[in-house]
């Protein structure tokens, strides 16, 4: 295709030129379609490589009432069946201490045509915190091979979740609503115009998922002074804005916990300023977001301090003790 047009007395062309492929997988597995390369004028240019997943066909049915393309009376769902679609939970763990994270997913896995996802009643996690993971709402499909079949699936919920206690959690099940495009059974010879006219229709379905058990373990008993919660992997940095002030100028201290853990939970370490200095209330800054791991970024603390008085003083150093969830144990 090629375009040319003026604007404003200069005369600009265009020439596009598409080459398209079209490509079937011979055997499963997973392919990389190389970059594309082309020289124009002494000038090289270069494509984006394509990453391609050939999935297996799908195993044969048991019997043709399984098969997706079969008529089905709408009258009623019954005859969908839950190897045609279905929601399951994705735990990343099902064994943990406390306060140690796990990304729990919902996902909607079906081989029919789903035209609406509504109605959903998730589970509440009333023993754990719990942070939300936002979806990208323009999230598409994503084919997956289960079991010898491939399905369409789509994300529905996911967040990141912290037990707040040690034992045996049950975490109920739930459903969600979902409305089905599906083809109409008819007794008498179709023509080629049933597949314009009431061919299909849409019925809902109401799909259970069932519920999970989680194991918490204590955490261990000799837990250093000054263990406040803290679960997972971290740094702690400081810094102060001058060593030599004035008398009534204001210094600030600020202390960075960094890593991945529970950091909304981390509570502020304690900094024991001079009798002499008036303190104001800290200022908190906290940037995470959350990863199967839990959530990831830093929470800094910043603190403003007074000195009334002229003189040599130490601040002490702050400690920060957490649980290492990889070490497994506890580190100062």
């Amino acid at each position: 295709s090629s375009s040319f047009q003026i604007v404003n007395g200069k005369a600009t062309s265009n020439i596009q030129i598409t080459y398209t492929y079209m490509l079937a997988g011979k055997e499963p597995g997973k392919y990389t379609i190389a970059p594309a390369t082309i020289v124009i004028s002494g000038d090289k240019y270069t494509s984006n490589s394509v990453q391609i997943e050939v999935l297996p066909a799908d195993k044969q049915p048991a019997s043709s009432s399984a098969s997706q393309g079969l008529p089905v009376d709408n009258s009623s769902v019954a005859n969908v069946n839950n190897e045609q679609i279905f929601v399951k939970q994705h735990f990343t763990k099902t064994k943990v201490y406390e306060q140690e994270a796990i990304q729990v997913t919902y996902k909607l896995y079906t081989r029919l045509d789903v035209v609406q996802v509504g109605g959903a009643k998730f589970p509440e996690f009333k023993d754990f915190f719990v942070q939300d993971i936002e979806l990208d709402p323009n999230r598409s499909w994503v084919v997956e091979h289960v079991d010898g079949y491939n399905y369409n699936t789509i994300v529905l919920k996911q967040c990141i979740i912290f037990p707040q206690h040690a034992g045996k959690i049950n975490i109920d099940g739930g459903n969600v609503e979902v409305v089905l495009r599906m083809r109409t059974s008819s007794s008498r010879h179709q023509s080629i115009f049933d597949d314009f006219f009431q061919s299909y229709q849409d019925v809902k379905k109401n799909l259970k998922f069932s519920g999970a058990q989680i194991t918490v373990k204590e955490l261990p008993a000799n837990a250093p002074a000054g263990f406040n919660g803290a679960v997972g992997a971290y740094t702690l940095n400081s810094s102060i804005s001058s060593e030599n002030i004035k008398v009534n100028d204001a210094l600030t201290l600020k202390l960075k916990i960094a890593g991945t853990g529970n950091l909304k939970l981390v509570k502020t370490p304690e900094v024991k300023f001079p009798l002499d200095f008036d303190v104001y209330d800290p200022k908190l800054d906290v940037k995470v977001k959350p990863t199967s791991n839990g959530q990831n970024g830093s929470k800094s603390i910043e603190y403003v301090a007074i000195p009334r008085f002229g003189g040599d003083f130490e601040i002490p150093a702050v400690k920060f003790v957490y649980f290492d969830i990889n070490r497994g144990s506890y580190q100062t």
